[in-house]
């Protein structure tokens, strides 16, 4: 693999990861409306990625526990 390959695969990682990143968070956000039935729409719009993360688990071990 030559110099001018690595670099254009490099570019179309960069490139998947900008298109990928929106259409992750969005669903995340549509985790966190499911599992958080109290929390308003704006609030779960309101929340950035990492604490959409930590409601979901959050979430995740309260499901968990139930079992």
């Amino acid at each position: 693999m030559d110099e001018l390959e690595r670099i254009r695969i490099k570019k179309m990682k960069g490139l998947m990861d900008k298109m990928l990143k929106p259409i992750e968070i969005n669903y995340l956000k549509h985790l966190a409306s499911k599992l958080g039935k109290n929390l308003k729409e704006e609030e779960i719009n309101n929340l950035n990625e990492k604490e959409i993360r930590v409601l979901i688990e959050k979430y995740k071990k309260e499901f968990e526990e139930k079992k």
